[in-house]
């Protein structure tokens, strides 16, 4: 959401969208990026993007892998092609090496527009969605326009602004500042259907209802309250915050630094 946080997304991209070939159950699937950035952010990232070079993954320079096999393929191109036909700008990739076999080129669509068929599914493929917002609630409210509420992401220098979307996405992790928001210390979980179902049954069949999203920025677990809560005691990095007997909901965020984040200053984070 500013200007000095395109460095850091460009960084966590690859690893919020492209790991695993874009095949992972918390893969970005639709980028909102602010309008004062946008021009700068997607110049970088068609770059970054380009330079990325598909093939085996024993050979060397190779960072992304096939998808997992000819319907993966098939059902990419048809995205991406139904896009473009919708107004989206292909600005690299988009299509299927003919020398490989289920392969799919890093592919970067920008002015995705809300009715293409790309911006609903989970893409599970190496295929970013650009789209432009101008203010928060616009963002937010797009953000939460899904099915899917498994994991969302916020860049921003303003640490109330990332957590105050943070509380408002509809997601079960939320990554602030970082690609890889899931921790073994954290839960793990959706908010939306269809993966939030059984649990949202679960939580209905108890007397206390507790609902909990995981926000992770750079790191170690911490618990934080939501706008309207208020913690007994509020622990240091690393530890928990003790919650009044009775809260019948909380929010788990994550915070700390992992050693492949680098805070705005540019040095590393400790471990």
């Amino acid at each position: 959401m500013d200007s000095s946080m395109g460095r850091p997304a460009l960084c966590a991209h690859p690893a919020a969208k492209m790991r695993n070939g874009g095949q992972a159950c918390i893969a970005a699937n639709r980028i909102l990026v602010q309008d004062g950035i946008a021009d700068a952010f997607v110049e970088a990232l068609t770059e970054r993007l380009a330079a990325i070079k598909v093939g085996h993954g024993l050979a060397p320079g190779v960072c992304l892998g096939p998808v997992i096999d000819h319907i993966a393929v098939a059902r990419l191109t048809g995205l991406v092609e139904h896009a473009t036909h919708r107004g989206a700008h292909l600005l690299t990739g988009g299509s299927a090496p003919s020398h490989l076999g289920t392969f799919f080129e890093p592919t970067l669509l920008d002015h995705v527009p809300a009715d293409a068929d790309l911006t609903r599914p989970e893409i599970f493929g190496p295929v970013a969605a650009i789209q432009r917002f101008s203010h928060q609630d616009e963002a937010v409210t797009r953000a939460n326009d899904t099915e899917h509420g498994l994991a969302g992401y916020v860049f921003t220098e303003n640490l109330d602004r990332a957590f105050n979307v943070a509380d408002q996405l509809a997601t079960g992790l939320v990554g602030i500042i970082q690609g890889v928001p899931s921790n073994a210390a954290a839960p793990f979980g959706g908010s939306s259907s269809p993966a939030s179902d059984a649990r949202a049954a679960a939580r209905d069949s108890r007397s206390t209802r507790r609902s909990a999203t995981t926000t992770s920025l750079c790191g170690r677990p911490v618990d934080r309250p939501s706008s309207a809560q208020r913690p007994v005691e509020t622990a240091r990095q690393g530890a928990s915050t003790h919650w009044p007997d009775g809260e019948d909901s909380r929010r788990s965020h994550t915070v700390g630094h992992s050693p492949d984040c680098r805070p705005l200053g540019g040095a590393p984070g400790p471990a």
